[in-house]
């Protein structure tokens, strides 16, 4: 009996020595395990989740072929299509955590993750989303999840340094209506109003828009003063938005479209699926996340077509868009945290969460929930990872975020797109990726990108050969009309002043004569309030017509013998009447002005406008073409001067029209001549490509002719800087 009792106390208190720590149901591995156990969720048939399953499962399989990534340890990879559902997601996540599970990779969805998140922060286990952009999603309320992609935060600054990059002061957010959409738009919204821009309206569509949806909410859009639309939806149905703009005659000249990186990824996805109907999207923007080229995504793409060249899921293409490569860098982000977590003596162990002891039995199961108790230092070894994969480094900052976010301009034309500049967070909109020294975009330069040369400049090349003859030739042209001009304008003299009884307003209102004014204006209340003269004496005039009417008849014959009125329009009737003038000084200094509502950012950008034009000089420029006295000639007050017209350079304007067209056909000739003389001129193949081929070769002359003269300057410069101290040479190599 004694003996009975000691052996059932030792298992006793065996079995609490060996889950000292673990609590409850705690299991527990060697700290160099054979298998780890990870888990994927996100939707499988989207455009991003069928690039992200099969890039997962590449990852997997090149860590475990990989001895030298985590030691002989494995992945074991279990991945579950939520179908586009945060529900689905929530259930899927809880099946993981049920077994001993260490890590997971998504969700997709921002929705999904702002659950999700709460899940895993109770149960220890960290999260690596690589497609989750929503900003708010940040590391101080949900610690567990790692945003392995770019938030929408550095994407929507981005949008708004384009916007303000053209000057455009407001503009249209057409977005999902979740926490994807509505949060993005909200971090747009604060960018813009720190550049004096701001989102003028908001159309919020439901996750899953029906056409009907679309077209009514682009109906009340295109009611709308502003013509800068914003489009931050999903891939699933963003196509669909393009078309039924285009249905409304909403992708005509006069909007500007600018997708976020949902359409660089259809593009990418599948290159020739947007260009079947290339009417629908021409001339739309778009922004794709930035990773530079390397040897190692190199071999990965190789690999990629090499794999997919004969894949298709459903009909559409499988190409690699950069969701594909965060995705792949994730579970290699995961890998290199997990062998760093075993190296400091971290080990696989889970324990019933104490939180969930009062639900154990239930229908639901939800005992059966593990708590991973080495979560907190892998989340850790995570977090301190700095390493390199397909996207670049890989490395997070303080904040959370992946270091160096950065993206690709691009504008969709004729049927392909073009890359047109870059983003990046420490430089902002470049001419070149954030690798390489950085040329900002300037708007006075040579550089800069109007919206009209997004979409023609296809065109440039070609024309460029001919454009420098037609430029020689109006060069000529505006210089005869510049001097015709400044002669015509020396010759117009001063109106000599008319003798008249009337020297100022004092005599005016001591007098008893009429006196006209514009009917409504002030200047009635002005005159009887404030000089006290009598109502009957002031005459009400509609028109400059009447103005002069009223004064060539006189007070005798019915008239007045003056006109009271503004400054401006007083000079704008003498611009064009020369018999007569103004005459004694101001009596009020009011002054004018543009009044617009409160809060609208052109207040300040007009009043900036004209403290410009003032400083400049401008102001008074504009005065003197508009309200001179330019009717009047010096030889009397009466006669008008002959002003230039049109048809007075018919002769000019026809003889550059024949010197140009001559020129070009004479440069035409003599290129083609130099073009079949070449000994790989190809005269049979086919006429486009003839011409095409002549095209380049056109250009090819003439770049070979520009970089003659600056080759020449190059070999004189580099002969001085023997010579030249070290800032004569940097100037040198500037300029």
């Amino acid at each position: 009996m004694n003996k009975a009792l000691l052996l059932m106390l030792f298992m006793v208190f065996y079995n609490g020595a060996s889950s000292n720590g673990l609590g409850v149901g705690a299991t527990a591995t060697t700290a160099r395990p054979e298998v780890v156990n990870i888990g994927a969720i996100f939707t499988f048939d989207s455009v991003i989740g069928k690039i992200a399953k099969l890039a997962i499962a590449l990852a997997v399989e090149d860590v475990n072929s990989d001895p030298e990534i985590l030691n002989g340890t494995k992945l074991t990879l279990k991945m579950q299509n939520t179908k586009s559902s945060d529900f689905l997601g929530i259930i899927e996540a809880l099946q993981f955590m049920e077994n001993d599970t260490v890590a997971i990779i998504g969700p997709q969805f921002s929705a999904t993750a702002h659950v999700i998140s709460h899940i895993a922060d109770e149960l220890k286990v960290p999260l690596l989303s690589f497609a989750a952009t929503d900003p708010t999603l940040s590391p101080t309320q949900f610690p567990f999840l790692v945003r392995t992609t770019r938030s929408d935060l550095f994407q929507m600054t981005a949008v708004a340094d384009l916007v303000d990059y053209y000057v455009w002061r407001d503009v249209i957010a057409i977005h999902v209506n979740d926490d994807f959409g509505r949060n993005a738009i909200a971090a747009l919204g604060d960018t813009l109003a720190e550049k004096r821009c701001k989102i003028s309206y908001k159309v919020p569509l439901n996750p899953k828009a029906t056409k009907d949806e679309i077209t009514n909410a682009l109906i009340s859009v295109s009611s709308m003063e502003s013509r800068i639309l914003i489009l931050h939806i999903y891939t699933s149905w963003g196509l669909q938005v393009l078309t039924e703009a285009r249905n409304l005659m909403m992708m005509a000249s006069g909007y500007v479209w600018i997708a976020t990186d949902w359409f660089s990824t259809i593009i990418d996805t599948d290159p020739s699926l947007p260009f079947v109907s290339t009417d629908d999207i021409q001339g739309v923007l778009t922004l794709k996340m930035y990773t530079p080229e390397s040897e190692l995504k190199k071999k990965f793409k190789s690999r990629w077509s090499n794999l997919t060249s004969a894949r298709r899921v459903n009909g559409s293409s499988f190409g690699l868009n950069t969701y594909g490569l965060y995705a792949y860098d994730s579970v290699r982000h995961l890998a290199v945290a997990l062998d760093s977590f075993f190296a400091r003596g971290g080990n696989i162990s889970f324990s019933t969460d104490s939180n969930l002891n009062e639900l154990r039995g239930g229908k639901l199961n939800l005992d059966a929930l593990k708590m991973f108790n080495g979560g907190s230092q892998l989340l850790q070894s995570i977090l301190e990872v700095n390493t390199t994969g397909l996207i670049g480094p890989i490395k997070f900052n303080p904040d959370g975020n992946l270091i160096n976010p950065a993206f690709e301009v691009i504008n969709v034309i004729g049927t392909g797109t073009r890359t047109i500049g870059y983003w990046s967070n420490s430089s902002g909109l470049s001419l070149d990726p954030p690798e390489k020294p950085q040329r900002k975009l300037q708007s006075n330069g040579s550089r800069k990108f109007s919206f009209s040369t997004l979409f023609f400049s296809q065109n440039e090349k070609t024309g460029s050969t001919l454009g420098r003859f037609v430029l020689i030739i109006w060069l000529f042209v505006v210089l005869i009309l510049n001097s015709s001009y400044i002669a015509s304008l020396t010759s117009i003299l001063t109106v000599e002043q008319l003798s008249s009884p009337v020297k100022g307003i004092e005599s005016l209102a001591t007098g008893g004569d009429p006196i006209g004014f514009l009917k409504g204006s002030f200047a009635e209340n002005y005159l009887i309030d404030e000089l006290n003269i009598h109502r009957s004496r002031l005459v009400p005039l509609n028109s400059p017509e009447e103005y002069e009417k009223a004064l060539q008849d006189g007070p005798s014959a019915g008239g007045v013998a003056a006109v009271i009125d503004e400054r401006a329009y007083m000079e704008l009737f003498l611009s064009s009447r020369c018999g007569y003038s103004i005459v004694g000084q101001e009596f009020t200094k009011m002054g004018w002005g543009f009044a617009f509502p409160g809060d609208s950012p052109l207040a300040i950008d007009m009043s900036t406008a004209v403290l410009k034009l003032s400083e400049k000089g401008d102001l008074q420029k504009i005065h003197d073409k508009w309200l001179m006295k330019s009717a009047c000639s010096a030889e009397g007050a009466k006669q008008a001067v002959d002003r230039l017209q049109i048809k007075s350079f018919s002769g000019l304007f026809l003889l550059s029209g024949i010197a140009c067209f001559l020129a070009l056909v004479l440069h035409v000739i003599r290129m083609m001549h130099k073009y079949y003389k070449r000994p790989d001129s190809d005269c049979e193949s086919s006429q486009s490509r003839r011409l095409q081929s002549f095209v380049s070769f056109v250009n090819k002359r003439e770049q070979e002719a520009e970089s003659r003269p600056k080759r020449m300057r190059t070999e004189k410069a580099s002969s001085k800087i023997v010579h030249e101290d070290s800032t004569i040479n940097g100037l040198d190599e500037s300029v």
